[in-house]
C-alpha cells in the first residue's frame, strides 16, 4: 500500500475499531536480550538479533517515524539484511513500498517460511 492508502487505512480503523480493544500492540522497548519491537499506531513491527545479525519481522505501516523510533533501539536501519514479511496487508509492508522512507532498499525481503542465516551460515 502507499503512503496514502495506509494513512486512510489508520484514519477508517481509528473509526471502527475505537473503544473496542481488539488489537492491543506492544511499546516500543526490548522484549528479551534478541528481540525488540516498534509500536506504530495499532501495529507492531519486531527485530530479532542473533550472532550478530538483526532480521526485521514485518514492516509495518508507511510510517514517517520509524527510523526515529529504530534509533531509540540503537537499531541502524542499514543494519537489516533480511526483512520477513508475514502477510501483505498495509500494517506489514508499508516500509517496503515504493513511496516509503526507503530505508531497507538493501535488504532481502522474504515471505512466509525462509531460511534466514547470518554471515558465517548459521541459521538465525
Amino acid at each position: 500500500m502507499s503512503k496514502k492508502a495506509s494513512q486512510f487505512q489508520k484514519r477508517v480503523m481509528s473509526l471502527g475499531y475505537r473503544g473496542k480493544e481488539i488489537f492491543k500492540p506492544l511499546n516500543t522497548g526490548w522484549i528479551d536480550e534478541h528481540t525488540a519491537c516498534i509500536r506504530e499506531w495499532i501495529a507492531n513491527i519486531f527485530f530479532y538479533t542473533k550472532n550478530g545479525t538483526t532480521i526485521m519481522i514485518d514492516a509495518g505501516y508507511n510510517y514517517d517515524r520509524l527510523a526515529e523510533k529504530m534509533r531509540w533501539l540503537d537499531i541502524d536501519p542499514s543494519s537489516i539484511q533480511h526483512i520477513l514479511i508475514t502477510h501483505q496487508d498495509t500494517d506489514h509492508v508499508g516500509a517496503v513500498e515504493r513511496d516509503s522512507d526507503g530505508l531497507f532498499r538493501q535488504a532481502n525481503h522474504r515471505t512466509g517460511y525462509s531460511r534466514v542465516t547470518d554471515e558465517a551460515g548459521r541459521n538465525i
